[in-house]
């Protein structure tokens, strides 16, 4: 069997709840950097972003905070997440707009919790804790010169062994970008429409 586990963790059992409180707010933070960054860079002189500023001008009944400007964020963050629900059905994934992130985890006895991320690195890789340990493991190259190989053949019983067992993987998912109208894409839209002081994920 093929094993690749390129990026696998490993941190305590007692842990986990510390785990889940840390990586999804890390992951959300990570997301929202990511499309704010994009926004920035959206031309107010490109047609998909002046089609939506001619429907924005358009709306009845609009507060002062979602009142189209002239070099309008909303619009801009419009563009951008009208891309990214676009990319929720497309066939061909393009990797700026899949924001949809988290880890797989799998519980086998001993103390440990075994875990790998997923998604695209530019929203999936953030800093773990410095109880999370690296503990990636593959076959298809040699060991790492520094790896003893006791180590190594440990890692690859680990691995193996819950690998073997996929339907006992759970998923911390940290940004769900799978579909049009999702619970996170609602927030990720509140939260780059009404600024840092609304819906924070609170890292601890």
């Amino acid at each position: 069997m093929s094993t690749k586990v390129y990026q696998g963790i490993r941190f305590p059992k007692s842990k986990l709840d510390q785990f889940v409180d840390h990586m999804r707010p890390a992951q959300l933070r990570r997301v929202e950097a990511h499309v704010r960054g994009m926004a920035e860079k959206v031309s107010t002189k490109g047609p998909t972003y002046k089609e939506r500023a001619k429907n924005h001008r358009s709306w009845k009944n609009t507060t002062p905070s979602n009142r189209h400007t002239k070099d309008c964020w909303h619009c801009k963050c419009g563009v951008v997440l009208d891309s990214v629900r676009e990319q929720a059905g497309a066939r061909g994934r393009n990797p700026y707009l899949d924001l949809s992130c988290g880890f797989s985890l799998w519980i086998p006895k001993g103390n440990y919790i075994l875990g790998s991320p997923w998604g695209e690195g530019i929203v999936a890789d953030v800093e773990t804790p410095e109880w999370v340990e690296q503990y990636g493991y593959w076959n298809n190259t040699d060991r790492p010169d520094s790896m003893p190989t006791r180590e190594w053949k440990r890692r690859e019983k680990a691995w193996e062994g819950v690998l073997a067992h996929q339907w006992r993987k759970l998923v911390l998912t940290g940004f769900d970008g799978s579909a049009a109208h999702t619970v996170d894409m609602s927030w990720l839209s509140l939260r780059l429409s009404r600024g840092d002081t609304w819906g924070d994920p609170q890292c601890h």
